[in-house]
């Protein structure tokens, strides 16, 4: 199989000044698709509007529980994925464990109940901890920049 477009040969592809006609934009999406870096593909399949294939990509990542994707998807693709897409989705990604996925999809449908549960289901998770933190954040010398602020 021929070697995928490096990064900076998939930019100019993508988004450089030769505009390219939509079978060769969807032939590097289904290269991307075989070589299962489906982001990509979905960029590719996007600038060729190849809603097939965006289609078949939606289901692959609603079945494997992959929010992210699917969002990307939903972004470039209008209408092509709907609210109960991202919820099963979302149900996926929770039940094989891909907890931030989960959240990711839920954050979409304004489930702020259910992110809340989940966030607190791995509470003990650095990145959740420190978002915590940080929302709490005291300064280790409060007292001396209020008394510094007293004196002014």
């Amino acid at each position: 199989m021929k070697a995928l477009p490096n990064s900076i040969s998939k930019r100019d592809l993508l988004h450089g000044a030769k505009v390219l006609d939509s079978a060769t934009y969807l032939a590097h999406g289904q290269r991307y698709v075989a070589a299962e870096q489906y982001s990509d593909a979905v960029d590719f399949f996007s600038k060729a509007g190849a809603e097939d294939e965006l289609k078949k990509l939606a289901a692959k990542m609603i079945e494997e529980g992959d929010s992210f994707l699917l969002l990307k998807i939903m972004h470039f693709a209008h209408g092509l994925v709907s609210d109960s897409d991202v919820e099963r989705c979302a149900e996926n990604a929770e039940k094989f464990g891909k907890i931030r996925y989960a959240i990711l999809g839920y954050q979409k449908l304004d489930n702020e109940e259910k992110v809340e549960e989940l966030k607190a289901s791995i509470s003990e998770d650095g990145d959740i901890v420190a978002e915590q933190e940080a929302e709490t954040f005291l300064a280790p010398n409060l007292e001396e920049i209020q008394e510094l602020d007293e004196d002014d």
